[in-house]
């Protein structure tokens, strides 16, 4: 802990030239709590009294002797009404005390940093009768640049950072480039420098990089019609960093265990091209992965000329015999999908029509028919026999 304390104080901007006093002055506006800044503010003359508790009231006393019951009534009543107004300005009290109490911590704790933050021969103007803000306003006068050159100051370095024009994402990411960015129009809108191209600008530094194209010609577009106002600085920087995110995941997915693509493993998915089923799943899994932990050798010059043949004399065959129901590459419709009444994205829309074709004569669509019945028997039959077991 003590380390980290220390490492936390290392880190805070000294104010001890005209150079640190903008960092300096942003980095203390932060450490106070928004709605309490107006306090402390050198350009402010909010302040904030000291509550004070109300007076409890005293109830009138009866008077002695006899009272009409006229005037007791309203005597009661106006005690009564005292009564209520105290504790109703009791309450406003309670409130406002916890946030003279708050204040009060956040004085403290300002004074302490201050204190601590500014070089020692900048001391001298910290006296101790002095308040926040008017240690505040006395450091600007000694330090600050005048308002003049620091106008001047961010002209310049707006244009060095928007003279160059980006053709793609920055080497790194674009984050120091918006922050520095940022920075200059925050620091432009304190001291009421008016930069009223900025939207334009910031178009034309990057509008030609590949995933900005849209985002900025939706920008442009809107600069033409005059309906600007929903494209603030944080909405362009959040935008920049969302496409900028969305390109980094785009380029770092990639495939993780992609399966190696062999013969056996794409015949585990449906039937072959010549109709036949596919082979059973295990052997299949196993003999995939058998083929993805060898390494593929490389055919000899006869075993390729062999393979070509055989190549050859399936495919003639294959022309010469095709399948009896649908055109394919099979011998009869025993082993057809089709006539099977299965379906497979390999069935080509070729053989679909030749199918089509074939079941409208009659033979043809009987002896599918009759085909379909004996397989629904065998199953009936398998399955009576599972049972009587």
């Amino acid at each position: 802990m003590a380390s980290s304390a220390a490492k936390a104080r290392t880190d805070l901007v000294i104010l001890s030239e005209p150079a640190s006093w903008d960092q300096w002055f942003e980095d203390t506006k932060a450490s106070v709590p928004s709605q309490m800044w107006k306090y402390f503010d050198p350009d402010s003359d909010t302040a904030l009294i000291e509550p004070v508790e109300p007076e409890m009231p005293v109830d009138e006393p009866a008077p002695a002797g006899h009272e009409p019951p006229q005037v007791r009534n309203a005597r009661i009543s106006q005690n009564q009404r005292l009564e209520d107004l105290y504790f109703k300005r009791f309450q406003v009290f309670k409130e406002y005390e916890r946030k003279w109490d708050k204040f009060h911590d956040i004085k403290v704790k300002l004074r302490e940093r201050i204190q601590s933050t500014v070089a020692p021969q900048k001391k001298a103007t910290l006296r101790s009768i002095y308040s926040v803000r008017q240690w505040l306003t006395a450091l600007r006068d000694t330090t600050a640049l005048p308002v003049e050159t620091i106008r001047l100051n961010i002209q310049l370095e707006y244009k060095r950072q928007m003279g160059n024009t980006h053709l793609d994402w920055p080497s790194g990411s674009p984050t120091i480039w918006l922050a520095k960015w940022e920075e200059l129009l925050n620091r432009a809108e304190r001291y009421e420098e008016n930069l009223p191209t900025w939207l334009r600008d910031v178009c034309l530094v990057w509008e030609q990089v590949p995933d900005l194209v849209a985002f900025f010609s939706n920008v442009k577009q809107s600069i033409r019609k005059g309906t600007t106002a929903e494209y603030t600085s944080a909405e362009i920087s959040s935008s920049i960093h969302f496409y900028w995110e969305h390109r980094k995941q785009r380029l770092t997915l990639k495939p993780v265990n992609k399966p190696k693509v062999t013969r056996l493993a794409f015949t585990a998915q449906g039937p072959t091209l010549n109709g036949e089923e596919a082979p059973d799943a295990s052997v299949t899994s196993e003999a995939t992965e058998g083929a993805a932990s060898e390494k593929p050798k490389t055919p000899s010059k006869k075993k390729r000329k062999n393979q070509n043949n055989d190549s050859d004399r399936t495919k003639n065959r294959r022309k010469r015999d095709p399948c009896t129901s649908c055109g394919g590459l099979s011998y009869n419709f025993n082993k057809c999908y089709l006539a099977l009444g299965k379906e497979s994205n390999l069935i080509t829309n070729k053989a679909r029509e030749k199918f089509k074709v074939n079941m409208k004569a009659a033979s043809f669509r009987k002896q599918v028919n009759d085909f379909k019945k004996t397989l629904q028997s065998e199953s009936n039959a398998q399955s009576e026999s599972i049972a009587d077991k």
